[in-house]
């Protein structure tokens, strides 16, 4: 007679990963290289909730088989799991009388190399459009004609953990309000940029007037910035109309339906919806302006 044991959802990847290392240590101790696959299969298994764990399976795999197809997919996972990581997000609407703040998320790294480089919009814009865009940052840096000005870059640089390691790490950062107006922002785990070099590139030239800056997730009203594109100051006195938006099947679209509140921005450049005509429901919604719209979830 058979007992059979269920096992819960949240159990299974557990089971799964005991089932993977009962069968890997099986066939090491007969001394197969299919042990390396499920080597593989292991760290793989636990390669975002365990990379250290993942990078030790690995090891073992390609210690024990290091000519075994096992091996060399252990040998690609670990270096995936040990390249340097950079993520980068900013809202890319000048703040007014205030430094923006970027956000970042990094593993491997163990400290950061910021490069806040003017550029000239026309000729930039332009340039990345024939050379393949800004990924190719390296062909654009060595090219006088890129519109980018080097000589009055910003660099500054920023420590993440005195030892790289697989944990992910979040930053936030602040990027000089001066210095923001059509720029690059170069985001690198070493000062110097090269084929070793692992960089996030932003491209901070707007074409926004507006940023929602305190939105639902820590305001019970919208709150907005809104700042002239070519001066980037705060675009006082500006008229705008906020509108709530639906689906156009006829114009293919979301178009302005019920106006909630216009007036004009305020000196330093804010919009707060705190009267409006009629309650705010969650939905999207229109900043509009008489020169651009600005759409937000609410």
């Amino acid at each position: 007679m058979y007992r059979i044991k269920t096992i819960s959802e949240a159990q299974e990847p557990a089971f799964y990963d005991s089932g993977l290392k009962s069968i890997a240590e099986y066939y090491s101790v007969q001394n197969e290289p299919l042990a390396a696959v499920f080597y593989y299969m292991q760290a793989e298994q636990c390669r975002e909730s365990n990379p250290n764990g993942s990078d030790s399976i690995c090891n073992v795999a390609i210690e024990q088989f290091p000519n075994s197809l096992g091996a060399s997919m252990c040998v690609s996972l670990r270096e995936r799991l040990r390249k340097p990581m950079i993520q980068a997000s900013f809202d890319k609407v000048l703040y007014p009388e205030s430094d923006n703040i970027g956000f970042i998320l990094t593993a491997n790294v163990g400290r950061i190399y910021f490069t806040l480089v003017p550029v000239d919009y026309n000729t930039f814009r332009g340039y990345i459009d024939n050379a393949g865009g800004i990924d190719n940052l390296k062909k654009i840096s060595e090219d006088k004609n890129s519109g980018i000005d080097w000589k009055n870059a910003v660099k500054w640089e920023q420590k993440i953990a005195d030892k790289p390691s697989f944990e992910k790490r979040k930053l936030y950062f602040n990027i000089p309000k001066n210095e923001y107006k059509n720029s690059l922002l170069i985001i690198a785990d070493k000062p110097e940029l090269n084929e070793n070099t692992t960089a996030v590139v932003c491209d901070m030239i707007s074409q926004e007037y507006v940023g929602v800056l305190l939105n639902s997730f820590e305001s019970t009203v919208p709150i907005a910035v809104v700042a002239d594109r070519n001066s980037g100051k705060p675009a006082s006195g500006k008229k705008y109309s906020f509108y709530s938006t639906e689906y156009s099947s006829l114009l293919k679209k979301r178009v302005n339906k019920d106006l909630y509140a216009n007036g004009f921005v305020d000196k330093k450049g804010f919009v707060q919806i705190d009267k409006p005509v009629k309650p705010l429901k969650s939905g999207n919604y229109n900043f509009s302006f008489d020169d651009g719209t600005y759409s937000l979830d609410y």
